[in-house]
């Protein structure tokens, strides 16, 4: 009888290990900037590690931020990319897992924030953490499209010139 319910007790502990083993998935860049497309918005793709502290304070204190959430919902289609997550990636040609598409488009700081417009093109990069005001600056950069025109500096020197 011990023994019996040993192997019934191993074999609930392999099947409830199955159950919460978690499959990846695949998110579909080029689906979210055809969406993106269709609001009039840019996507943002969020590229971080689980275990980085400036990574862990954007997500903290940038992201959470109400003025940058209602700011990206609004405006923005955002995509959080883990590369320590086993899911894949499609963009474009590319199809595998995030960190190597993180590889594939040259990602090796962390965290860096890819913004892409509604051709599904990257219009600009932002490595390493910022605060939410300085967030909040290219937030606006991206959402005006004023890359299009100038460079971020540019963008900040026109704002400053304005107030």
């Amino acid at each position: 009888m011990k023994l019996f319910n040993i192997i019934l007790l191993s074999l609930f502990f392999v099947l409830f290990a199955d159950a919460k083993e978690k499959k990846p998935i695949d998110i579909n860049i080029d689906n979210i900037s055809a969406q993106a497309k269709i609001e009039s918005k840019h996507t943002v793709l969020y590229f971080h590690m689980t275990y980085c502290p400036y990574c862990k304070k954007m997500a903290k204190f940038t992201f959470k931020n109400k003025d940058i959430k209602k700011q990206l919902d609004k405006n923005f289609l955002f995509v959080d990319i883990n590369i320590d997550d086993d899911d894949n990636i499609r963009y474009k040609n590319f199809f595998d897992s995030k960190k190597q598409f993180a590889k594939h488009l040259a990602v090796n700081f962390y965290p860096t924030v890819i913004f892409i417009d509604e051709e599904n093109t990257i219009v600009y990069i932002l490595k390493g953490y910022r605060t939410k005001d300085k967030f909040n600056i290219v937030l606006g950069y991206i959402k005006s499209k004023s890359y299009l025109d100038m460079n971020l500096e540019e963008y900040i020197d026109e704002l400053e010139f304005n107030k």
